[in-house]
């Protein structure tokens, strides 16, 4: 769900109000276009594996918080009292449609999944986060891993991101995440750690919590993923990937420094 179909939802809600009657929001099968290739791999974001900007349950959850009492999937003939739906739509043709024009971006792209799915693959998080509406992220257990981070002193919890689910540029994301209500700040490592592992299909995001020193194991944590810092590498040591850490650290405490200054003046 993007800034557009937010703008749709918003629109119903109005309408809604002023008929009182409730929403049903129509998920279409998915309609992935081909043109829009991943920085990483070179693939065809329709036919990579990982494609999707949301899971159904996360989707079936937005759509609820933004006021739908009935989701309906696939296919359907629709006889409503009215219907809000964006340019282009099957629907905007039929009598109660009220249309609501297409979001543009800056640059006078229309918002779509594939322009989202373009920016985070070049890891603009900043502009990807401005046309969803929110931050991207994924919820996924927490695995154990083969605790080189508590070796080098700087532990992780490690993260599969859900094989639906797109899978931004790899690199080093300066992050959020919430785990049983809290909330901690933190710098992962999205990749296949080349520095200790030769498998160069095994993704995973590893993020190193400020102020935690918990164990999470088995449970689930929601990742926001806030800000691209750099490309992941190999190195020759062990030592040196702790040195470079230790920096990527600081530059992250220093962004949520920055970030939290900034939101109390914005107050």
């Amino acid at each position: 769900m993007h800034v557009g179909h937010r703008r749709i939802m918003a629109a119903a809600r109005e309408l809604s109000a002023r008929l009182s009657l409730p929403i049903a929001a129509i998920i279409p099968p998915d309609n992935y276009k081909d043109g829009i290739v991943s920085a990483d791999t070179g693939e065809s974001l329709r036919t990579a594996p990982s494609h999707r900007l949301m899971t159904d349950a996360e989707r079936f959850f937005t759509l609820r918080q933004e006021g739908a009492s009935i989701i309906i999937t696939g296919e359907m003939c629709l006889d409503a009292a009215a219907i809000v739906c964006g340019e282009g739509s099957p629907f905007a043709q039929n009598p109660a449609a009220y249309t609501i024009p297409l979001v543009r971006d800056e640059n006078g792209n229309i918002v779509s999944g594939e322009l989202i799915k373009k920016l985070l693959s070049e890891g603009n998080t900043k502009s990807a986060a401005r046309l969803l509406g929110a931050n991207y992220s994924f919820e996924a257990e927490i695995l154990h891993g083969a605790r080189i981070g508590h070796r080098i002193g700087v532990p992780t919890i490690n993260q599969r991101i859900p094989k639906e689910k797109f899978c931004p540029k790899k690199g080093v994301y300066f992050v959020r995440v919430n785990i049983c209500d809290a909330t901690y700040n933190g710098v992962c490592n999205l990749g296949v750690k080349p520095t200790v592992s030769s498998d160069a299909d095994d993704v995973i995001c590893e993020t190193h919590l400020f102020d935690c020193s918990c164990d999470f194991y088995g449970i689930k944590a929601k990742t926001e993923i806030l800000y691209y810092c750099r490309s992941e590498k190999k190195f020759a040591t062990l030592d040196e990937l702790r040195a470079v850490i230790e920096a990527d650290i600081a530059a992250a405490k220093e962004f949520f420094a920055t970030s939290q200054k900034s939101n109390i003046q914005n107050i």
